[in-house]
């Protein structure tokens, strides 16, 4: 008896003999299954029913269905990659590597190497789970990639995609305050800061905090993201708050933060006063109504003294 498969909704060819007569075991059409699954997606995943060769008798040889078997080819999809991201910086060297669920697998192979060739794996993991962490003490510093792949008992699906992230454990230098030196006595009430540029490889961006509390509790000002070693206050300070601590902090692309020490100043800023134009300028009638405006920053004016000259003409 020679066993051949046809996919039940594409059954096709059944006048034509086989290549020749052989003998076949149930075992072995069994086996020969199980080879097909082994080898997806060579086949397509569908249904497909047994036949089996009978050639005994003029006229009566030819294909005839084994009504009482049917197999099927099953195939796994890759895994998506999650998280990381592609090229990512991160501050840990225990990441969590997650991917997509595949339906019908069992396992996971996980591989993590510093070679995209993933020659000598530094992780060779099987997880029932669709993410893992990497146990302490973790990968060193260094671009790492990895890939997974689904698995059910023999099935195997393709790799996924390779991706890589970079561990990055190491803080950025510290920047230095420069503006305003500390103790500094400010006349104006939305100085500029300023401070020195650090450099890292991953990229830098800065955070810059000002408080009248040393220890920084409750930050009064914070702006973070700032690209820039330099910004200029989006709102005033008030006088009555001095005196004040300000820092910097350097962030890598990883994270990784590193404050400067904190410098202090306090406002002095004097009042403001602003005379309205007499219109029209040359009224003679008398009295002169004049409007004069006040400020001052801590919100409290005691008093305003109005310095005129006349002239007859």
């Amino acid at each position: 008896m020679e066993v051949r498969t046809v996919s039940c909704e594409r059954a096709q060819g059944r006048d034509s003999p086989p290549a020749g007569k052989a003998e076949a075991s149930l075992s072995l059409l069994l086996s020969l299954l199980l080879l097909f699954s082994s080898l997806s997606p060579v086949l397509a995943e569908d249904w497909y029913e047994l036949e089996s060769w009978t050639g005994e008798g003029e006229g009566t040889a030819g294909w005839s269905a084994l009504e009482s078997w049917e197999g099927g080819v099953r195939t796994l999809g890759p895994p998506q990659l999650l998280r990381p991201l592609h090229a990512s910086f991160l501050p840990t060297a225990t990441p969590t590597l997650d991917w997509s669920d595949v339906e019908g697998a069992t396992s996971y192979q996980l591989l993590v190497d510093n070679d995209p060739n993933f020659i000598s794996p530094e992780i060779n993991v099987f997880s029932t789970s669709s993410e893992y962490t990497v146990p302490s003490p973790g990968l060193p510093d260094g671009i790492w990639y990895w890939k997974v792949r689904a698995k059910a008992g023999a099935l195997s699906s393709p790799w996924s995609e390779v991706r890589s992230f970079t561990v990055d454990t190491v803080f950025p230098p510290s920047p230095s305050p420069l503006s305003p030196m500390d103790g500094d006595n400010l006349l104006e009430d939305q100085p500029l800061f300023l401070w020195s540029s650090v450099w890292d490889s991953s990229g830098v961006s800065y955070i810059l905090e000002i408080d009248n509390d040393p220890d920084f509790g409750s930050p009064l000002y914070r702006k973070a993201g700032l690209t820039e070693n330099q910004h200029r206050l989006e709102n005033k300070l008030c006088e009555n708050f001095s005196p004040y601590y300000w820092r910097v902090c350097a962030v890598d692309g990883a994270g990784n933060e590193n404050w400067s020490q904190p410098f202090t100043f306090t406002l002095k800023v004097f009042p403001s006063s602003l005379v309205q134009s007499l219109s029209p300028y040359w009224q003679t009638s008398s009295p002169i109504p004049v409007e004069v405006v006040a400020q001052d920053n801590d919100g409290s004016v005691e008093n305003v003294e109005l310095w005129y000259r006349w002239s007859p003409d």
